[in-house]
């Protein structure tokens, strides 16, 4: 989410839920291969993990990629 997020720099609400709900299909497909368990704590915890970086790049690192390498021109 961090590194998509820097190349994203708009509507990264929209990366967030897509991100989400990539987790949650990787679940479900799990939970119906037979041979993996689909968990909700896995879920939950691929979530979660989006917001905090959401919330990184929101407030504490928003231009991290312009401050690594600053766009010539």
């Amino acid at each position: 989410m961090v590194w998509f997020a820097q190349l994203i720099t708009t509507r990264r609400w929209r990366l967030a839920l897509t991100l989400s709900l990539y987790g949650a299909l990787i679940e479900l497909l799990q939970h119906f291969s037979g041979y993996r368990y689909g968990d909700i704590w896995d879920l939950c915890a691929d979530s979660s993990g989006v917001m905090l970086a959401w919330g990184l790049v929101t407030w504490v690192m928003p231009n991290l990629l312009d401050q690594i390498a600053p766009r010539s021109g």
